[in-house]
């Protein structure tokens, strides 16, 4: 006989933020940023699993009854950057930020290490990023240059589910990224322009260990 596995889910959320900025300039030539970002969210979720003979199209048995989950999540992001001009187009920078990802709950599965409505935690981030920046006089030429690390703690990873194939979330490890880019930029004729830009990016996993099947994998160096 024929049988279908029906998931049903329901989910809401909500959510507020605050955030400001303030900027101070010393002796005309450092600029000073300070911001700071609060975010409150919540979310309410329910689901369920049911057995179905086809094609009878009333559920035979549950699975999973109904089951209801709510959580939190609060976060402080602060941000701070330092400006220093040594001409009106010439300046140097640095910044530092931290970013934050809400977290939520998983799908149903029948995967045992995968309770239903498990949430998984927030995801956050620590940023660093210095530059520099110049334009000739003529403002024909322009030419950037920026070098970057991130770390993210907590990271939100998907996992897919076999044979079910969804997709669940977990907090699963520890990120690094790091790298440059360059930007340069020369108007050649009035409203012809040239450029070129190269990055480069070398990110992977400090720490990152799945659970599939109640087995746990290291894919740390990722």
């Amino acid at each position: 006989q024929n049988f279908s596995i029906i998931n049903t889910s329901r989910g809401k959320s909500s959510g507020t933020a605050l955030f400001g900025q303030l900027t101070w300039t010393m002796a005309g030539k450092t600029a000073v940023t300070i911001g700071m970002r609060y975010d409150h969210e919540k979310k309410d979720q329910s689901a369920r699993s049911e057995f179905q003979h086809d094609p009878d199209p009333e559920p035979q048995v549950n699975i999973i009854p109904d089951t209801s989950a709510q959580a939190k999540f609060n976060a402080f992001t602060p941000k701070i950057s330092i400006a220093h001009f040594f001409t009106p187009r010439l300046q140097v920078y640095a910044t530092y930020s931290r970013g934050y990802r809400a977290g939520g709950f998983t799908q149903l599965s029948s995967d045992p290490a995968q309770p239903p409505l498990y949430s998984f935690k927030p995801e956050f981030s620590n940023s660093y990023e210095v530059g520099y920046k110049s334009q000739s006089v003529t403002q024909r030429l322009r030419l950037h240059v920026a070098a970057f690390y991130t770390t993210v703690t907590d990271a939100q990873v998907p996992t897919l589910v076999i044979p079910q194939a969804i997709i669940v979330t977990r907090n699963a490890g520890k990120l690094e990224s790091k790298g440059f880019e360059i930007e340069a930029a020369a108007m050649l004729l009035k409203g012809f322009e040239v450029s070129w830009a190269l990055g480069y990016t070398d990110a992977k996993f400090k720490t990152l260990k799945l659970l599939s099947d109640g087995v746990e994998t290291d894919f740390s160096g990722n």
